[in-house]
């Protein structure tokens, strides 16, 4: 598996009572910052000190509808609150959950649906890097303020929100544990990727899924376009995630 961390573009900072219109929270504590529609570059840029064959050609994305997103990743404690179990390796209730697949993730979105009468979901791989790059530029000498990383964290997670947020407020959207995507994943999908709300392919050689962000063993030097894949049934103590809510 591939780690990620962030590269961003610069956008408008938000005053504090712009930022308490575009918040709120579900049931158990989940936390969502809402995103606005826009379009941004994906992909791996060609100047890219690791480049990534799999990320390529950068390519113009539209987000067309605002969505809410998880300002954390899924804890233990809100895990255990709405599926009654506890899977991870490193144990502690802010932690991020881990050892959870895909079809666990998505179990608990429908879960979190029934009890909000609303949609959870998990983001879509351009939703995911489109929040990702909202930040300030990543690099070498800053990452340990933005990341739990391998040079930082001891070889274990973190409880969430411990290091620094984006411009829009979200957390750890690098480091601490990788984060799965709804996507399919296809190494070659950007050559053919739509250009508005990409889903990711229809079907590939394989079932296996996007996750992005890296994980608290990862480098600190890759970026947010970098993209990594895990078979669906995986339980993976590297791998969690966090929630979209859609707003309709």
């Amino acid at each position: 598996i591939m780690s990620a961390l962030l590269y961003l573009l610069p956008i408008p900072l938000l005053s504090k009572t712009e930022k308490k219109k575009f918040r709120m929270t579900g049931s158990f504590g989940v936390a969502l910052v809402w995103i606005a529609p826009g379009s941004f570059a994906m992909g791996c840029p060609d100047d890219a000190e690791i480049p990534d064959p799999a990320a390529v050609p950068v390519h113009k994305v539209n987000i067309s509808k605002g969505f809410w997103i998880g300002k954390y990743e899924v804890t233990q404690r809100q895990w255990s609150k709405v599926m009654g179990n506890n899977p991870s390796l490193r144990i502690g209730d802010d932690k991020p959950v881990e050892r959870v697949s895909w079809h666990d993730a998505r179990q608990f979105c429908k879960k979190l649906s029934e009890i909000d009468n609303c949609v959870y979901r998990l983001p879509t791989e351009a939703e995911w890097e489109y929040v990702a790059r909202k930040s300030k530029e990543i690099t070498d000498d800053n990452i340990g303020s933005y990341a739990w990383h391998r040079d930082n964290t001891a070889t274990t997670t973190k409880q969430v929100g411990t290091r620094l947020p984006n411009r829009v407020g979200v957390y750890d959207m690098l480091g601490n544990v990788f984060e799965w995507c709804y996507d399919l994943y296809d190494s070659k999908y950007y050559s053919t990727s739509e250009a508005n709300d990409p889903k990711g392919p229809k079907s590939s050689d394989d079932d296996d899924r996007v996750a992005r962000g890296g994980s608290y063993s990862s480098w600190p030097k890759v970026r947010c376009w970098h993209r990594g894949t895990e078979t669906p049934h995986e339980r993976n103590w590297q791998v969690g995630f966090r929630v979209v809510r859609e707003a309709d």
